[in-house]
């Protein structure tokens, strides 16, 4: 008899240990069955938004992805990514180089307002005043200006309101004089460089730009340390927007701005460039079409 009770007991407690094994197993599971925890997604940022994914990774809420990416890569994206964080709406124009690669035009995460910042005051630039006359008279009249490169999803972002004081009447973006483009691009002797970089340079090197293009926030912040600096934010208005944008698969589901606002270091490093968090919109897709087109004439 006590043999038989001694195997009963033997048998219950296997019984159990296999069950607690089965279970650890399947809290392993990294693909998130059976009761396990999802894993988190594979993020990307365009190199100027980096601080943005390092907020995110610090938190636990991504997994970096390896590099920055920005336009010249993004249409044929590391096979493990799952989202890009980026300016609006680079995903869009990524799909004209590589159709489907994301899902446009992604959730908006921060926004602000895009002025210029001119180095001698409103004679540079007066308060009021349009794209047209600020920016490219500036640039034919032999002054600096600093606007990016045209060719990264920030630069192309911040050129969008000059490149349209350009369009014909008729609206067709294809028809913009790339002489006119290249001529602002080309007009600081010192390479275009992105927002944060021109403003240092703004700041330390006086007559290195006469005038800078980027979201009035960060501008007017820059403006404060030169006593001669003024931000004028011409017409027709216009924004500048980060989206977080989802990699393009089979049942894919969007990823949620969440993901981004809901961390305390990432609104951090989002408003640390100027930008509201949790503000902005998202273009039209036919915008996405306009800028591939001046993206065409510079590249």
């Amino acid at each position: 008899m006590r043999e038989r009770i001694l195997a009963v007991v033997g048998a219950v407690v296997l019984i159990a240990a296999a069950l607690v094994a089965r279970s650890v197993l399947a809290g392993d599971d990294s693909g998130g069955g059976g009761g396990g925890t999802a894993p988190r997604p594979v993020v990307a940022c365009t190199d100027d938004l980096r601080s943005v994914c390092d907020a995110l990774v610090a938190d636990g809420a991504i997994t970096a992805a390896p590099g920055a990416l920005d336009l010249a890569g993004a249409a044929a994206p590391d096979s493990g990514i799952d989202g890009w964080i980026t300016w609006d709406p680079a995903p869009g124009v990524v799909n004209f180089d590589q159709p489907d690669t994301w899902l446009s035009p992604g959730e908006p995460l921060a926004s602000a307002p895009l002025g210029v910042l001119a180095a001698d005051g409103p004679g540079e630039c007066p308060p009021t005043t349009t794209w047209a006359s600020c920016v490219l008279g500036a640039a034919d009249a032999g002054l600096a200006v600093g606007i990016g490169p045209g060719t990264t999803a920030q630069g192309l972002a911040r050129l969008e309101p000059v490149a349209r004081a350009l369009v014909p009447a008729d609206g067709d973006f294809t028809t913009i004089p790339a002489a006119s483009l290249r001529k602002v691009l080309d007009s600081p002797q010192i390479a275009q460089a992105d927002q944060a970089a021109q403003l240092n340079t703004f700041l330390t090197r006086r007559g290195a730009l006469n005038l800078v293009v980027g979201p009035v926030p960060a501008l007017q912040t820059a403006a404060a340390r030169q006593t001669t600096a003024t931000v004028a934010t011409p017409t027709p208005a216009a924004a500048i927007t980060v989206v977080l944008a989802t990699r393009s698969e089979a049942g894919a589901d969007p990823l949620s701005a969440d993901l981004v606002l809901d961390s305390d270091r990432a609104t951090a490093a989002l408003e640390a460039l100027g930008l509201a968090a949790g503000t902005g919109s998202t273009a039209p897709a036919a915008r996405a079409g306009e800028l591939y087109a001046v993206l065409d004439k510079i590249r």
